[in-house]
């Protein structure tokens, strides 16, 4: 732990040379998924996975193999990962990380063909060399070959070894933040998209009121019509008789402007329900895309969420001192917040090996259920940014009463919670 803070703590100074005459070809898609008959680099150059430093192994396996290809390794070492969430097959890598055995070495070999042609052009390269191709390549496609390199080479020194770990250290921060971003950007997008769906369903009320009175005066039109058949016919049989003939003619005429009155009337109704209807189609396209953007954001924050907390709480992999082991059995009870983040919360947590729960710091229905949830809990988080003062100061009482940790965030964000969870396992509030 002193060596890994020691690094974080020298990064600050690190002077950055950008640019390499050196360059790398670029990646051309997965690794082979037959890991069973992949040969071995016979390089003395090289360690073997089991045998790099002991805080570069959990970052190893978290950045230069998905989800997906830990599952595959183990499945070909014959373990079995029916039913296993995320953070427990990582687990289980790290916990066959330390000697080698057959998961180790099935590791070794398919992270060694994954970087089959990379390996060759970064291995005998100077170290000042290869640090300037750190630097130039960081947050690049070629990024993970470059730290696997780093982590098996024999030759490269302390000071670099620490540059490197820290940046990849550093990195799961900033993308936790950005993950905070996007779920902020998520819960407006659901908002608007709620209001432009309410503003929909009125359109389509109005459009069927009209539709209903254009099917009325059609009816009246054509009863007006009618009528005036019969009255042309009436107007025939009297022949000569002028008198009735300038009555039937007064009355044809008055119907004649009733008539008229009513296709005009008609006409600016079909215009106004042609002008609706298009409105309607704006708004209904600009619902679409607002789903798929809000669908979009969604799916980029579960895979930022994803690919950062395997880093972020990882810092180290001991068997015995890894946070997930000391998470394992701890609950925490999450209290406000933003309830349509929720979701996020129970992962983030989940994630780090807790178990979560979660109260929405609303207390009209009486504080039972609060305080059934503290009694059982381990540690209360409770952000006070989206919560009453009421729930703030009733997890302060029931946490004195029953002993239990509470922290007051001043945040509700994603990014405010992990750093709550580190710093309480920092202190010793978390370990078991």
């Amino acid at each position: 732990m002193h060596e890994i803070q020691s690094c974080l703590n020298n990064m600050e100074n690190l002077e950055i040379n950008y640019g390499l005459d050196h360059g790398l070809p670029h990646l051309d898609g997965a690794a082979e998924e037959k890991i069973n008959i992949i040969e071995d680099f016979k390089n003395p150059s090289l360690k073997h996975v089991w045998e790099i430093q002991c805080f570069l192994k959990c970052p190893v396996v978290g950045t230069c193999l998905t989800i997906q290809e830990q599952r595959r390794i183990l499945k070909k070492a014959r373990h079995s990962t029916k039913g296993l969430k995320p953070y427990q097959i990582h687990g289980a890598i790290m916990d066959r990380f330390d000697s080698k055995n057959r998961i180790s070495v099935k590791l070794d070999k398919y992270l060694k063909y994954k970087y089959r042609e990379e390996i060759p052009l970064l291995v005998d390269l100077y170290q000042d060399q290869f640090m300037r191709s750190w630097r130039r390549f960081f947050l690049t496609d070629r990024m993970e070959a470059m730290f696997f390199v780093a982590a098996v080479r024999k030759d490269l020194s302390a000071e670099s070894i620490q540059e490197i770990f820290g940046e990849i250290h550093m990195l799961g921060h900033a993308n936790l933040h950005e993950a905070a971003k996007y779920g902020q950007d998520l819960v407006f997008q659901v908002e608007v998209n709620q209001k432009l769906a309410k503003q929909v369903n009125q359109t389509k009320k109005r459009a069927r009121k009209l539709q209903k009175e254009v099917s009325n005066l059609k009816e009246s039109f054509r009863k007006s019509q009618s009528l005036l058949q019969k009255f042309k016919g009436d107007q025939k049989r009297v022949g000569n008789e002028k008198g009735r003939a300038a009555v039937l003619e007064s009355e044809n005429q008055a119907l004649q402007n009733e008539l008229q009155e009513i296709k005009t009337h008609s006409e600016n109704q079909s215009e106004q329900l042609q002008l609706l209807e298009r409105q309607k189609r704006r708004l209904e396209i600009k619902l679409f895309d607002l789903k798929a953007t809000n669908d979009h954001l969604s799916k980029e924050l579960t895979e930022l969420v994803e690919k950062v907390t395997p880093v972020v709480e990882c810092t180290k992999c001991h068997e015995t001192d890894c946070p997930k082991t000391q998470l394992s059995d701890m609950r925490i009870l999450m209290v406000g917040g933003i309830t349509k983040m929720k979701s996020f919360y129970q992962r983030l947590v989940e994630k780090s090996g807790g178990i979560f729960e979660y109260h929405d710091g609303y207390m009209q229905n009486g504080q039972e259920g609060l305080e059934q949830r503290v009694r059982r809990c381990d540690l209360i988080l409770c952000p006070v940014d989206c919560n009453s003062h009421g729930a703030c100061s009733k997890v302060k009482k029931l946490g004195q009463k029953y002993g239990k940790p509470y922290k007051m965030l001043r945040r509700s964000s994603l990014s405010a919670l992990s750093n709550a969870l580190m710093e309480e396992k920092q202190k010793g509030m978390l370990l078991q």
